[in-house]
């Protein structure tokens, strides 16, 4: 895997372009695209708020994971707030390290959790040399509101062990890479300390549909079309009189810290990517927005897939760089 291109930075935004995609990515998605398609469409029509909670289920596949060699872990549990700890077994404890990673796992904010993504974390604690610390967040029929705040609950955790908060990286992939700027957008509002640097795979950071709804990727995205994505929002990421939870992409973004955010080019969310990565730039933010050629939605998270393995490079060389 190469950068093809590099751009000049402009107005504090880079974009890098990666590629081209490994033969084994490009069959495995193939492969993969018509059973996701049919699984999460079908899901996307009866998920109702009695029933939604069973995505939570998912995450019990990952009792079949164990940690790697070489990795410890230890779970926190906090007031109705579950975290994981995943580090370096050369390290006494996760809280001797000089920072960490506060990781905010994707799933659509209902599937996934703790195990499933604990190959990630370790893969990511690898990379950087920094513990990392997985939230258990609140799943839906939760309002985004409680899930955002499980995340500032998190934060605030790390930095009540005393790890200072430009040693913190806030970080996630898909609906996890929302809340990767929706935690420290809420964490500054309440006087706290922003982190050092952000991290976002495939992010999920506008809740309005009519820029999916016109994109050429709807017909390349890998697990989702645009119209399952705007019934999760319309039946769940809504306030009690209906209207749409609030998108990063329309926060005030000043004063953040360095961003970076990768994203596949035939992904559907890599629109809300690129308009992210545009936002923080006129916020006067430095973003670094990568490019990597027709990988699916959220592929740092699947070792499976070649390019795994550079893009957890280029988020490590980003985090030493930035924090």
């Amino acid at each position: 895997m190469s950068v093809r291109a590099n751009s000049p930075a402009v107005d504090g935004l880079v974009v890098e372009q990666f590629g081209p995609a490994s033969r084994r990515s490009r069959v495995v998605t193939t492969a993969l695209r018509p059973v996701a398609r049919t699984v999460i469409e079908f899901s996307s029509v009866f998920a109702r708020p009695w029933n939604v909670g069973l995505a939570a289920v998912s995450d019990y596949a990952g009792i079949l994971h164990r940690t790697p060699e070489g990795r410890s872990r230890r779970p926190v549990y906090l007031p109705d707030l579950d975290l994981e700890w995943v580090w370096c077994s050369t390290a006494a404890t996760p809280e001797s390290a000089p920072g960490a990673v506060l990781y905010f796992h994707g799933g659509a904010f209902a599937a996934g959790g703790l195990r499933t993504f604990r190959g990630m974390a370790a893969r990511l604690s690898t990379a950087t040399g920094l513990p990392v610390c997985l939230v258990g967040y609140r799943k839906l029929p939760a309002r985004l509101p409680e899930i955002v705040a499980d995340g500032v609950q998190a934060y605030r955790y790390l930095l009540a062990r005393g790890f200072s908060p430009d040693r913190l990286v806030c970080a996630g992939d898909s609906s996890g890479g929302c809340l990767a700027f929706a935690v420290p957008l809420a964490a500054g509002a309440v006087g706290l300390p922003l982190p050092g640097s952000i991290v976002a795979a495939s992010p999920w950071t506008d809740f309005d549909g009519a820029a999916r709804a016109e994109s050429p990727n709807r017909r390349t995205e890998v697990f989702f079309s645009a119209s399952a994505v705007q019934r999760l929002v319309r039946r769940f990421l809504v306030d009690e009189r209906g209207r749409y939870a609030d998108s990063p992409v329309d926060a005030d973004l000043h004063g953040l810290p360095p961003v970076l955010i990768q994203v596949g080019t035939a992904e559907l969310l890599r629109c809300d990517a690129e308009l992210m990565a545009r936002r923080l730039a006129a916020a006067g933010v430095l973003c670094r927005l990568q490019l990597w050629d027709r990988q699916p939605h959220g592929f740092p998270v699947f070792g499976v897939l070649p390019e795994s393995v550079p893009a957890i490079a280029e988020m490590a060389r980003f985090i030493q760089e930035n924090s």
